[in-house]
């Protein structure tokens, strides 16, 4: 299981189509963690609809906005409570802007699942990240992004 962490202020449209995209195209077990830096257009309520609708799994509303690292390390947190009953390897942190692409490959996977996979064979590598501009991606990937590591020993980062 991989907790996925949205960090949240205003953008009520992109929101909705973010938490829509993990639902929908995130195929491998995750928990949604949202932490709202509180948003005055509309996002709080609609994310504490789907907290009640079950549709995300935590929801922390902050009385004021607080930045950037704050949210990220509230929501942290809740990943280690996690923790204590959850085998958690990984956490997926992003905003509320980036939309999961609805792309699978040949064996039906999705972008977390080979992210995933990429991370379980490759120890060496302490952080990964999603180029999502489709002019970076190879011609010869069936999904349009491409996995870049950040190896636990070395801050530069090389692409596979």
């Amino acid at each position: 299981m991989i907790p996925i962490i949205l960090q949240c202020y205003n953008r009520l449209s992109y929101t909705m189509q973010t938490i829509s995209s993990i639902k929908n195209n995130i195929l491998y077990p995750n928990k949604i963690i949202v932490v709202d830096n509180f948003s005055t257009d509309g996002t709080r309520e609609y994310l504490q609809f789907c907290k009640e609708k079950g549709i995300i799994d935590y929801l922390i509303l902050n009385n004021k906005n607080e930045g950037i690292a704050i949210p990220k390390n509230q929501a942290l947190e809740v990943v280690k409570e996690l923790a204590k009953t959850e085998d958690i390897r990984y956490v997926m942190i992003s905003d509320n802007d980036i939309i999961m692409p609805f792309v699978r490959d040949s064996q039906g996977k999705c972008c977390l699942s080979h992210i995933v996979e990429m991370m379980n064979n490759h120890p060496e590598v302490g952080m990964c990240g999603v180029d999502l501009d489709r002019q970076n991606a190879p011609d010869n990937q069936a999904w349009w992004w491409k996995l870049r590591q950040h190896p636990a020993t070395n801050p530069e980062f090389t692409e596979i």
